[in-house]
C-alpha cells in the first residue's frame, strides 16, 4: 500500500485572524503542490513520511485580509503497520504581498496560530481543515475554517 502525503494530509493549512481587536470567523481554501517527500519504514512496521508542500491560501469569507498568501508546510506523518491509521504533525509559514509572515502548527486536522510579524504580530486562534480533492501528482485542495483574534 503506497501512502503519500496528499492522501493523508488533512491538517495543513492556515486559518487566519481579524485585523481588529475583536475575534472573527474565517473560511477559505488552499491548494498545495509537493516539494519533497521522504518515506521510511520503521522497525515496528509503522511508516514515517516527511513531506514539504507549497501553495496558495484563498479566503472565501468577506473581508478576510489573508487572501492570496503563499504558504510552505512541513509535515511528519506516522502510518500504522496495517495502513489503516495515521497521525500527522507539522507547521506552516505564510507570506503576504508585503512580506508579513505568520506561522501555524497542526496536529491531524486541527491547527493553531503560533505568531507572526507586521500585521500578523500578536495573532492567536485556530481551527480545522478538510480534504477536498487529491490529484495523482500529489497536489491537493483543502478547505479551512476557524476563529482568531489580534
Amino acid at each position: 500500500m503506497k501512502v503519500t502525503f496528499a492522501s493523508v494530509m488533512t491538517a495543513s493549512v492556515l486559518m487566519l485572524v481579524s485585523m481588529q481587536a475583536a475575534s472573527a470567523d474565517w473560511t477559505g481554501k488552499a491548494f498545495y503542490k509537493p516539494v519533497s517527500e521522504e518515506t521510511l519504514k520503521l522497525s515496528d512496521g509503522r511508516v514515517l513520511i516527511r513531506s514539504v508542500v507549497a501553495g496558495y491560501v484563498y479566503a472565501t469569507s468577506p473581508g478576510n485580509p489573508f487572501d492570496m498568501l503563499y504558504q510552505t508546510c512541513s509535515s511528519t506523518i506516522l502510518v500504522t503497520p496495517d495502513g489503516g491509521g495515521t497521525e500527522q504533525f507539522g507547521h506552516c509559514d505564510a507570506l503576504d504581498a508585503d512580506q508579513n509572515l505568520f506561522a501555524i502548527t497542526f496536529h491531524d486536522a486541527k491547527w493553531r496560530i503560533e505568531g507572526g510579524t507586521g500585521k500578523f504580530a500578536g495573532m492567536k486562534g485556530g481551527g480545522t481543515t478538510t480534504n477536498v480533492h487529491a490529484w495523482p501528482d500529489g497536489s491537493y485542495l483543502i478547505t479551512w475554517e476557524g476563529t482568531a483574534e489580534k
